[in-house]
């Protein structure tokens, strides 16, 4: 029998930051940050996204203010988020997070505390046609592209490789996460984690449980739309490793810095998912989080920290200028990357591959 895991279901999403500086305005957290449209559409069905306000110049809002669908049958209201009046400096207004039940288009209106509009925007919902998936440690590392033909999709037994999806209908982008069920009769532990950093994203987690040739099914909204096949290599196929990012050439004081061990294979394709044992200023990090691929810090001139890192039969030596944290590049959240990197999409298949430094 296929493992089916389903997204959950009204998982409370949290804005990683609202421009607030303009005319009261409805806005969404589905798109990204440095995008010029405050409401993204269209969105994806089945999504969950959170519309707010952006703008305060006049006033913060109470509790008479709401947010209202004109078709209930297409944006499903969850709950109601309300601004904190306790906190006088506080100016965040408020929010309401919807489920994008139904396709098609319905009107979605701000009425003030006295039933005025105060703004509105028509909203559509469709169902994708086609989805897209980006590996994790590109999209964050900014990584150079190659060809597709020239590598297969490669995780160590045992390890989680992060993909990301990204959906369409057509050539057009269509928004929103929390819709992503995986299927497989292989022996894969699948999962779907969310990310909230800028643009809301699903996140496929594999881990393969043997070597092999795997095949994924992916699920939108309960309709296939996708099958992923992908190689389930031993640690032994690693046959060289790298350190990349870690440049403090440019750093300043108080700077996020991410430093990524990447492993290759003998052809130098990128095999993802490698869980790195590591040794901090001497002392061995025995924790299970601890395990990850990246050590992310805050950089300081004035501190120094050495760092050693082992997998397998490889290792790898850094010493970098602040104090950090051992994280996985496929973690998925606001805080697991601070919105240092951005995620610009670099399709699967364009594998990262880099002039690396030979263990």
């Amino acid at each position: 029998m296929p493992r089916l895991i389903p997204a959950l279901l009204a998982i409370p999403l949290v804005a990683c930051g609202l421009d607030l500086s303009g005319a009261i305005q409805l806005a969404d957290d589905v798109g990204p940050d440095d995008s010029e449209e405050a409401i993204h559409l269209p969105y994806a069905r089945g999504s969950v996204v959170r519309v707010g306000v952006q703008g305060w110049n006049s006033g913060r809002v109470d509790d008479g203010w709401s947010l209202e669908a004109s078709d209930e049958l297409i944006l499903v209201p969850l709950f109601e988020t309300e601004q904190d009046d306790t906190d006088e400096e506080s100016d965040e207004g408020f929010s309401v997070e919807f489920r994008a039940l139904g396709e098609g288009t319905t009107t979605l209106t701000l009425f003030d505390d006295e039933g005025e509009i105060r703004d509105e925007t028509t909203v559509e919902v469709v169902m994708p046609d086609a989805i897209t998936l980006h590996v994790a440690t590109s999209e964050r590392m900014g990584m150079p592209e190659l060809a597709p033909e020239d590598c297969d999709v490669s995780i160590v037994e045992g390890g989680t490789g992060g993909l990301i999806a990204q959906y369409w209908l057509g050539e057009t982008e269509v928004f929103g996460n929390e819709i992503l069920d995986l299927a497989s009769e292989d022996p894969v532990f699948l999962d779907v984690d969310y990310s909230y950093n800028g643009k809301n994203l699903d996140w496929l987690q594999l881990t393969p449980e043997e070597v092999g040739s795997h095949t994924v099914e992916l699920f939108v909204d309960g309709e296939p739309l996708h099958t992923l096949t992908y190689e389930a290599v031993p640690t032994e196929a690693v046959a060289t490793t790298a350190i990349l990012g870690g440049d403090e050439a440019e750093a300043e004081e108080g700077d996020w810095i991410d430093l990524l061990l990447q492993t290759f294979d003998a052809d130098d394709c990128p095999i993802y998912g490698a869980n790195w044992t590591w040794t901090v200023d001497g002392e061995l990090q025995e924790d299970l989080g601890d395990l990850g691929d990246l050590y992310r810090y805050e950089f300081d001139e004035d501190i120094v920290t050495s760092l050693e890192a082992s997998f397998g039969d490889h290792q790898q030596t850094a010493t970098v200028h602040g104090v950090g944290t051992i994280q996985s590049s496929n973690a998925a959240g606001c805080s697991a990357f601070g919105g240092a990197a951005a995620l610009a999409p670099a399709l699967l298949g364009l594998l990262a591959l880099v002039r690396r430094r030979e263990d």
